[in-house]
């Protein structure tokens, strides 16, 4: 009868090993879970910016700590504390790390 001994978290892989007996692994389970990607920083222009000319370029850094993966970000637009949604960018491969965004398109 196989039973599961443990669980380990190395990092954010999720591995669990399974004993039929004292130090008896019949197998090794490997979950790899998905890590979020970059929280976007470093705007341009600046937070609080004044006198910017309305047609600037937005920028941000942003990416993925998972490689393989690629990025989508939400622009949101306006200067209320929640403005409209403006459109879904992307996708960007995940080690492209700074961002540029026209809304003037």
């Amino acid at each position: 009868m196989k039973k599961l001994l443990t669980t380990i978290y190395a990092g954010l892989v999720l591995m669990s090993l399974l004993f039929a007996g004292v130090d008896d692994i019949n197998a090794v389970k490997k979950i790899y879970l998905n890590d979020p990607p970059h929280i976007p920083s470093n705007p341009q222009p600046v937070n609080g910016s004044t006198n910017v000319d309305v047609y600037t370029d937005l920028g941000w850094d942003g990416g993925d700590p998972d490689i393989s993966e690629c990025v989508y970000y939400d622009v949101f637009f306006g200067v209320s504390s929640n403005p409209p949604f403006l459109e879904r960018i992307g996708p960007y491969p995940a080690n492209q790390t700074r961002i540029t965004y026209n809304p003037n398109k």
